[in-house]
């Protein structure tokens, strides 16, 4: 706020009086963070501990002011740089067999930082310290844990057929610790969601929502229908009994979510499903939670689509938990390692590629906002990649020019 009111135009300087600036700079620092991702705003917190951590070792002020930032560059690169190593030493890995981080995340809270800063028209120099700093720690993390170690790993594309193999195991058939029953509030909503994974890529935060108090999720007003060619938002019994196979549809419209947090990117392209006659057809799903709770649901708004009996959001290690239960039983527990709900959107990816689907239009089907994204979840597939080679290797060779 002191920059505010200093400069060489007085004309230009903020003459409020100093708790009416203040009070005004208040208002607009709620409002930015306001538009901050909520996860975004936590993990910043947390950056911020650090930073505070940091600063207070080397004995100077975590707020750093835009002069000092500019003119000082390398005392805040090399603090950054600190913060990275610090985030390096304390942070507990998920994976239980490695002992630190992977520099990548421990870099992450220098961005944040950044971000911080950024927010409050600072710009902190020095990046390229800090991006050296994680390439050391880099190279240190890969002597540790072996030259594959920084490998992504990504989860493995679900087919189809597997999908359809979880949603035949027998009702009463023991999974795990569970007895598989069709009338259990949850394995029936996990059969029903499960199949409208796999042919609608929705991302799982898109069904548990982001941990925060906003609708980040699909609730039962993101449903509508359309029966005898009239769009509904709220069916009766008689409507959903009425439905005709291959007229009829669902037309599911996207939450809003990590990459259109605002809404305006995927919201308006709903994703329709039409009604047919098989076992796993997403529509019948559907139509099925409608006449067993839907018709109930008293406010469709605010109610999860996918909801426990309580008609509140599963949480992401149930999901999880019953997503390798039933995969364990059918293929093992080292196959069930390979996937998680992320492999539905994968493999819808993947199959629409190996359908001949343009890349650009399975971009748009799973919404993601670039190309690079779509790369790096659509999979060719390893018998795709063996054909690839073989007919590379079955081509004409040219005449050897020493001949």
């Amino acid at each position: 706020m002191v920059g505010f009111t200093e400069g060489d135009d007085p004309a230009m300087a903020f003459n409020l009086d100093e708790s009416k600036l203040a009070a005004l700079g208040e208002a607009v620092e709620e409002a930015v963070d306001g538009g901050v991702n909520h996860n975004t705003l936590r993990f910043d917190e947390r950056a911020w501990e650090f930073w505070e951590y940091v600063c207070d070792a080397h004995e100077t002020a975590p707020l750093r002011t835009e002069v000092d930032a500019r003119d000082h560059p390398a005392r805040n690169a090399h603090l950054l740089a600190c913060l990275v190593l610090h985030a390096y030493s304390v942070c507990k890995p998920k994976t239980k067999d490695r002992h630190f981080i992977k520099p990548a995340s421990a870099l992450a809270y220098a961005i944040a930082v950044i971000r911080i800063f950024k927010r409050w028209a600072i710009a902190m120099p020095g990046f390229g310290l800090v991006k050296a700093a994680c390439d050391g720690l880099s190279r240190m993390y890969l002597a540790l844990h072996g030259p594959y170690s920084l490998a992504p790993r990504r989860a493995e594309a679900m087919t189809f057929v597997m999908m359809g193999a979880m949603h035949a195991i027998p009702s009463m058939a023991r999974v795990g610790s569970r007895i598989w029953d069709y009338d259990d509030h949850d394995i029936f909503i996990f059969r029903c969601l499960s199949v409208f994974m796999m042919h609608t890529a929705f991302r799982l935060a898109e069904i548990v929502g982001n941990g925060s108090e906003e609708i980040f999720y699909l609730v039962w007003a993101s449903l509508w229908w359309r029966i005898d060619g009239v769009m509904i938002k709220k069916p009766t019994r008689a409507q959903l009994e009425s439905m005709r196979f291959g007229r009829d549809v669902a037309i599911i419209f996207p939450p809003r979510s990590k990459p259109d947090q605002m809404g305006t990117i995927h919201c308006p392209f709903p994703v329709t499903l039409t009604y047919e006659n098989t076992a796993t057809n997403a529509c019948a799903m559907l139509r099925a939670m409608e006449l067993r709770t839907g018709l109930t649901v008293a406010d469709r708004d605010t109610t999860p689509l996918f909801c426990n009996a309580a008609e509140r959001l599963y949480s992401h290690g149930f999901l999880d938990s019953i997503l390798r239960m039933a995969l364990t039983h059918l293929y093992g527990a080292a196959v069930a390692s390979l996937y998680t709900w992320h492999s539905f959107r994968a493999g819808l990816a993947t199959a629409l590629h190996a359908a001949g689907v343009p890349d650009e239009m399975i971009q748009l089907i799973c919404r993601w906002m670039c190309p690079e994204s779509l790369h790096c979840y659509r999979r060719k597939g390893t018998r795709k990649h063996e054909n690839y080679i073989n007919a590379a290797a079955k081509q004409k060779r040219r005449r050897d020019p020493k001949r």
